[in-house]
């Protein structure tokens, strides 16, 4: 692919050793082979493929899921921003946003890109990403057009023992649902574009979350309460209500509490408890800061 010499910022320039020569590069990989000119060779990830790959998982083929998973792993792995997760087609990562939590699937990950949440567009402007572009837009008449041809619905039944009535009665149905799940998904994305950037982000990771989630045995507690502090301005209560419930069932809420004063403040964790007139969540600021309550 052709790199675009102007774009030094996005890394399609490095710097190596007088006279080395490139000997090979792994196909449908960001890795290169040189040999240096006392004859050692060397593998080096330059960022202009690194990104080429990105994009790609990112832009989806054929209607399918971004491969958000491994995109957010590469980036971890070389250094590089988080935020694109979301900068490379916002209207791709609201649609996919279960998809997302799904491949993620890791707390430590999930609290990782929401901590790197900021309101700038990474691939805007003279950032590292500087002329960045999708190999792709996100298309959701395609996505759900790809989806009916993919579903279950249109697959033949293994012993042929359904009747053609029960297989076009089938189809409605997977049609029907598939339709209204984008119906939400379009919804949600309305209600929320208004709003910043990071807000939006934590709105649809939230809902995301809930959805897949568990109620009675939480995995993703701790991603699920930055999203309440994550946001601007933040909401200590709501998080508060989720430790007290979570106390309510009978677990126990020291983690989340010790995740909470990691993202906000312990004064402002403190006055919102007292102002709830819940005089237990004082009592666990209070321990879990070292804070006097007296």
């Amino acid at each position: 692919d052709h790199l675009d010499p102007s774009a030094n910022a996005a890394g399609a320039f490095r710097f190596v050793e007088r006279g080395s020569r490139l000997l090979t590069a792994v196909p449908g990989d960001s890795r290169v082979v040189l040999q240096h000119p006392r004859g050692n060779l060397e593998t080096i990830d330059p960022r202009a493929l690194n990104l080429r790959v990105v994009n790609r998982m990112l832009s989806g083929e054929h209607g399918k899921p971004p491969q958000f998973g491994a995109a957010l792993h590469r980036l971890r792995l070389h250094r590089m921003d988080l935020n694109l997760l979301y900068d490379h087609d916002p209207e791709s990562f609201a649609f996919w946003v279960d998809e997302f939590v799904k491949q993620v699937d890791s707390v430590d990950r999930l609290n990782l890109f929401l901590g790197t949440l900021n309101e700038e567009d990474c691939t805007r402007g003279e950032g590292p990403f500087a002329g960045y572009e999708p190999l792709s837009r996100f298309s959701e008449e395609k996505a759900h057009t790809d989806a009916k041809s993919d579903g279950p619905g249109l697959s033949p039944h293994p012993n042929d023992l359904l009747t053609s009535r029960d297989m076009e009665a089938h189809r409605r149905q997977v049609d029907e649902s598939l339709w209204t799940d984008i119906q939400r998904r379009r919804r949600e994305a309305k209600e929320h574009k208004e709003s910043s950037k990071v807000n939006r982000i934590c709105t649809l990771i939230r809902s995301a979350i809930q959805r897949i989630d568990s109620p009675d045995q939480p995995r993703f507690l701790l991603p699920l309460l930055a999203t309440y502090l994550k946001r601007v301005p933040s909401d200590p209560e709501s998080a508060l209500k989720l430790v007290r419930k979570l106390k309510d069932s009978g677990q126990s809420g020291d983690e989340a509490m010790r995740h909470m004063l990691f993202l906000a403040d312990v004064n402002q964790l403190f006055d919102v408890a007292l102002g709830m007139y819940d005089f237990d969540l004082v009592i666990m600021v209070a321990q879990q800061s070292e804070k006097d309550p007296k």
